[in-house]
């Protein structure tokens, strides 16, 4: 009988003990399928079981889910080939593909019938706020990390919304109202009678306005003083008796008597309050009206934005501009070009050209703001952003090799060059008319 019978004839007697010995119901099986033994094994009856081969057989082989496989295979999982060896035991299963981690290359690297998904796979974007979180995804540049909350306007939630860097910016002190009574304008509130805007507040939870003073219910104005249901008249509808008269203003407490606000009078018509003839309440401070406290707060001209910065229709530095008025109107004027440039990647004279015949550059100013010296920096060789390769160096605007010096825009050896020894231009004798020959021995002529 062959090794190889024998090996068989044990296998044969071996299987045939373990189910005369109820492998089946033995706690310690270790096996479902082949796959769950070393390679060169089989799984019977919950045992992995060494095969017995002839040398040189060859059999499809893999290591994974066999459904992976079988019958077709999934993604890239590719079966291999194990070769039987002089032990008569299968060897590693050659040229098998298992399943890996997925990468962007158009391709099912992990085997689960999907190409490049990498959704859920969660990574840092490196922008501030929200949008810090991120997922990978596939593109033309590889994988990416893209948030997976796109900036927005900011809400007042503690919370970096826009991702700028801040959080619940710009949220307070912003003039607010909300109700009958007060009109918004391009940069507040207009009022009628009583009511008055506020500014807002942010709690980091909550945006509140604090400050504003709101209309009362028509029934209870006859119980207030002024025009308190903010409708633009005084006690109309209240009882009174006719041909009466007295003195009224719609305006808010203590605004009476200040910048252009006055007094009137009102006469009873018919046992009602009629208009309030003469006054003059407050209203949105204006550059139309220039000197005059039209708010009657008690400061003239304390019209909102003039004196805060703009943003200007103009070129450069000059679009930096400030709130004025001008011709009664309130303007965004520009701010003043200078007369020379500066080199600092700013256009300060204002003409869409940056850092052009700067002044304060000893050199050649490069790079939007850096003063270099095209004759010698090696990353601005002879010109801006010009660079020489890590083993060269700059010589008079000329990348060339270490221990070499530009002569008139060529690499020379000073050392050893007969025209040019020891400095450009210098040159040893040809040996004419019976002088001897010289030559250049280390940057002298001899």
């Amino acid at each position: 009988m062959t090794r190889f019978g024998a090996f068989r004839a044990v296998s044969f007697v071996l299987a045939t003990c373990a189910i005369a010995c109820g492998v089946d119901e033995h706690d310690a099986r270790v096996c479902e399928v082949d796959g769950d033994c070393p390679s060169g094994g089989s799984c019977y009856r919950g045992f992995c079981i060494d095969e017995i081969c002839e040398i040189g057989e060859e059999r499809v082989c893999f290591d994974g889910d066999p459904a992976l496989v079988d019958p077709v295979a999934v993604g890239n999982c590719r079966q291999g080939r194990a070769t039987c060896g002089e032990d008569e035991r299968f060897g590693a299963c050659v040229g098998q593909v298992l399943p890996g981690a997925e990468l962007c290359n158009e391709e099912d690297d992990d085997c689960d019938g999907r190409v490049d998904e990498l959704a859920g796979t969660t990574c840092e974007t490196g922008r501030p706020g929200v949008c810090v979180a991120g997922t990978l995804t596939c593109g033309e540049a590889g994988a990416t990390c893209e948030s997976i909350t796109a900036a927005s306007e900011e809400v007042c939630n503690g919370e970096d919304d826009d991702c700028d860097g801040e959080t619940d910016e710009g949220l307070d002190d912003v003039p607010c109202f909300d109700g009958v009574g007060c009109t918004a304008t391009e940069v507040g509130f207009d009022c009628v009678g009583t009511c008055r805007s506020g500014l807002t507040v942010c709690d980091g939870t909550t945006l509140s306005c604090v400050g504003a003073v709101m209309p009362v219910p028509a029934e209870d104005e006859c119980t207030t003083d002024g025009d308190a249901d903010c409708d633009g008249a005084i006690d109309e509808g209240c009882p009174c008796t006719t041909g009466e008269t007295r003195d009224c203003y719609g305006g808010p407490a203590g605004t009476e008597g200040m910048g252009v606000c006055v007094g009137g009078t009102q006469t009873c018509t018919d046992g009602t309050w009629g208009e309030c003839v003469g006054e003059r309440t407050p209203s949105e401070e204006t550059c139309a009206n220039e000197g005059a406290d039209d708010d009657c707060d008690g400061m003239a001209d304390d019209i909102p934005l003039v004196g805060n910065p703009c943003d200007a229709e103009a070129m450069g530095a000059c679009r930096q501009g400030m709130w004025i008025c001008l011709d009664g109107v309130r303007t965004c004027q520009p701010g003043t070009a200078a007369e020379s440039e500066r080199c600092d990647g700013v256009d300060e004279d204002c003409d869409g050209t940056i850092d052009e015949a700067q002044t304060d550059c000893g050199s050649t100013c490069c790079g939007g703001g850096s003063c270099v010296e095209l004759q010698n920096d090696p990353m601005n060789c002879g010109g801006c952003l010009v660079r020489c390769a890590a083993t060269q160096i700059c010589s008079s605007g000329v990348c060339c090799a270490e221990g070499l010096t530009a002569c008139g825009g060529i690499c020379r050896n000073l050392q050893t060059d007969r025209d040019h020894c020891g400095q450009c231009g210098r040159e040893c004798n040809d040996g004419l008319f019976g002088a001897l020959r010289q030559e250049c021995v280390m940057g002298v002529c001899r």
